[in-house]
């Protein structure tokens, strides 16, 4: 006879045994619940570097402390104003963007054209940037790139005119020759979408153009950086005050992050939602294995019975192997999706200037990890209640009966439909972020799968 008290030694003994012949499904198993907490891992591990990023560059997004921004050249009492208002160490940066067309010749004789984003720094102190770094190859200072009628180029711009180093191209009036390319650019966080490639040259240079012209769409930046002496905070109050001109756009570095942290988390809210979902559909496929699984043990289980094994011990047993299975899992799906971490540097590096170090976040791990024994239980939870109430009659009616889990009350049905929704609106909600968020995924899902289930019948 078997005893209706086991130690967890002698439960793990045997839920080892019970798995003996089945590794090829309970792989399967693991692979399910890997693929759904690797997916969440890497949501969440990708949104705390990025966030880490920003934090450790906070300032060089913007490349100043304080911007003034607007479509045309702030009027001299407003410069005069700023200049006497701040400290005397104030430093100050006047920078014009505007987009210009590129005549460049190709390899028939004929001349092409390109637009481009043109960026126009001072030639004189304080030099770009005033914080982060400007990286260039060849890695000569920008000052010396820009002299002379000099320009550094995006990469992207030399692929798209088949230029190289030291070739020149026409703006506006002039050649301007092409001194290096543009590697890292501290106050464009993405390059990901642009009307053309970046070009950086100076202001006597544009001058010399004669690009800016009355009409032209041109973007002024004041960059401004504070000393030690002036709080941010009192910086801003005195500027919104005192400029005159009040179609002018203030902002601070910590506006400029603010507004990235916004960007990311909406991104974030889809990137959880396909998580999400491929947690769910591990979910599925973890419920039909142990359904599966299960149907193959009543015979076991039956005999089991017979040896004066309770249901609960029963229940016990298979429920240890489930939970052993789930955390393999999670701990496979928390590796991978660190594992992820270090691949998108080398894939983004094309699309952000931050930088990201890789490194492992105890929070995302701990919140994928638990969800995905959290999902484990949840599914595999019924199929195994039902497999622990196999009577030991079935033993002398195997040849009448299918191996088929038996469907339960329908008072057992609708209560742990219930639970299994409310555990499940939890689940993304908590993943969401947001109750509003998580309630309207629940909904969409809802009703998609009802759409699905009445095309099915239809069809």
């Amino acid at each position: 006879m078997i005893e209706n008290k086991f130690s967890l030694l002698k439960l793990f003994s045997l839920a080892f045994a019970e798995s003996r012949g089945a590794w090829r499904r309970f792989i399967f198993f693991i692979v399910c619940i890997a693929i759904g907490v690797g997916a969440v891992m890497t949501v969440k591990s990708f949104s705390s570097l990025i966030n880490t990023a920003i934090e450790g560059e906070s300032k060089g997004l913007l490349a100043a402390d304080l911007e003034i921004k607007g479509r045309w050249e702030q009027n001299p009492d407003d410069i005069k104003f700023q200049k006497t208002a701040l400290p005397p160490e104030t430093q100050f940066q006047f920078i014009k963007e505007l987009h210009a067309m590129a005549r460049y010749p190709q390899a028939n004789g004929t001349k092409a054209s390109l637009l481009v984003e043109l960026k126009s720094v001072p030639a004189q102190a304080p030099f770009y940037p005033m914080y982060g770094s400007i990286e260039l190859t060849p890695p000569h200072p920008l000052k010396k790139m820009l002299a002379d009628y000099g320009a550094a180029v995006d990469p992207a711009f030399l692929l798209r005119t088949n230029l190289k180093v030291g070739n020149s191209f026409q703006l506006g009036k002039i050649s301007v020759r092409i001194n290096g390319t543009i590697t890292k650019e501290p106050d464009r966080i993405t390059r990901a979408f642009s009307i053309g490639p970046r070009v950086f040259i100076s202001h006597p240079t544009l001058k010399k153009a004669n690009l800016v012209q009355v009409g032209s769409r041109v973007k002024y930046r004041t960059l401004i950086r504070l000393p030690k002496s002036i709080l941010l905070g009192k910086a801003l109050v005195i500027l919104e005050k005192g400029l005159k001109d009040k179609s002018l756009n203030l902002r601070s570095y910590k506006d400029k992050e603010s507004s990235i942290n916004n960007s990311i988390e909406r991104m974030g809210q889809y990137l959880k939602a396909l998580g999400i979902i491929a947690l769910l559909m591990g979910g599925i496929g973890v419920a039909m294995i142990i359904r599966t699984f299960m149907a193959q043990k009543l015979d076991t289980i039956a005999i089991l019975n017979c040896l004066g094994a309770s249901p609960r011990v029963i229940l016990k047993i298979y429920f240890l192997q489930s939970l052993l299975l789930g955390f393999l899992g999670s701990l496979i799906g928390v590796l991978l999706g660190y594992g992820v971490q270090f691949l998108l540097p080398s894939k983004l590096s094309g699309l952000t200037s931050l930088n990201l170090e890789p490194e492992f976040y105890w929070a995302p791990a701990l919140h994928s990890f638990s969800l995905g024994m959290i999902t484990t239980i949840l599914f595999c939870t019924l199929p195994l209640l039902r497999a622990s109430k196999t009577k030991p009659l079935r033993l002398f009616r195997r040849n009448f009966e299918e191996e088929e889990l038996s469907l339960g009350t329908l008072w057992e049905r609708r209560a742990f439909g219930l639970l299994f929704v409310f555990i499940i609106t939890a689940i993304v909600i908590w993943q969401a972020g947001s109750f509003k968020h998580g309630i309207i995924f629940i909904l969409a899902l809802g009703i998609s799968g009802l759409l699905l289930s009445g095309f099915a019948v239809l069809l």
